[in-house]
């Protein structure tokens, strides 16, 4: 992805789905449950549930010193969650 850097971490995270059926993640560490509802970051419906999902890895694409990263997303293992990171954004140059 260029000047974007890929950055995980293990913890919790908030599963946020939306009257449309989508999901997306934010991490535990960051939001609290009432900040994960508010619904400024979802792209494709209002959300209506947070579920609290422990110990897992999570991860996104970012530029660091910039606004610019992609959606969080996160997975069981730190592999997992790489290869998927990977198929969906290209290789990291790291």
């Amino acid at each position: 992805m260029g000047f974007m850097g890929m950055f995980t971490y293990k913890g919790d995270i908030w599963e946020v789905t939306t009257d449309h059926g989508s999901s997306y993640v934010l991490p535990a560490t960051d939001f609290s449950k009432s900040e994960a509802l508010k619904g400024d970051y979802s792209d494709d419906g209002a959300p209506v549930s947070a579920e609290l999902v422990r110990g897992v890895w999570y991860g996104r694409y970012s530029a660091s010193g910039y606004m610019d990263c992609g959606p969080w997303h996160y997975a069981k293992t730190k592999g997992a969650l790489v290869d998927e990171l990977r198929e969906m954004y290209g290789d990291d140059d790291e």
